[in-house]
């Protein structure tokens, strides 16, 4: 199991730990089908605070912000992602699990060969390049990762691809 605090790794709970829902969300905003602007939150307790009406711990929150973008201009579509997220950490674990994390990603990707697959008259290639940096404690100096990849994808239709990244 990775140090510190890995949000991924709270998925697949298929109930609610402490009776106190997140509030989560989601808008948009889309002048035209070629942009597209996102903002998603989502706010809540995580922790287990009370057993059988006996208080065991304080209640801590996890904050989540994203906010993304596609766009269409013209000769090449690009996305990206800016996320940020605060987790309320019992103060005896401070500084062996982030409180503080966020994250960043654009793409820039050049369609071409449309048809050039004759038996998939709706495929075509992409060729990009993506940068993405995470910070896994925004409190510390050194727990990041960045990467540069520039790829090859195949679309045999619109929905469903295959990539070649370095």
């Amino acid at each position: 199991m990775p140090d510190g605090t890995r949000l991924p790794l709270g998925k697949g709970n298929l109930e609610d730990n402490n009776r106190d829902p997140s509030v989560v969300g989601r808008v948009t905003w889309s002048p035209n089908l070629r942009y597209e602007i996102g903002l998603s939150v989502h706010r809540g307790r995580y922790n287990v605070y009370d057993r059988a009406g006996l208080a065991i711990d304080e209640k801590r929150s996890l904050k989540i912000a994203v906010l993304d973008f596609e766009a269409d201009v013209g000769w090449a579509r690009a996305a990206g992602e800016l996320t940020s997220a605060r987790v309320d950490v019992p103060t005896t674990l401070v500084g062996q699990y982030a409180e503080g994390q966020r994250g960043v990603y654009l793409e820039i990707l050049r369609d071409f060969g449309r048809s050039l697959v004759t038996t998939m008259p709706a495929s075509f290639f992409s060729v990009g390049i993506r940068i993405d940096a995470v910070d896994f404690d925004t409190d510390v100096a050194g727990d990041d990762i960045r990467q540069l990849t520039i790829g090859l994808n195949f679309r045999p239709t619109p929905d469903s691809v295959a990539k070649l990244g370095y």
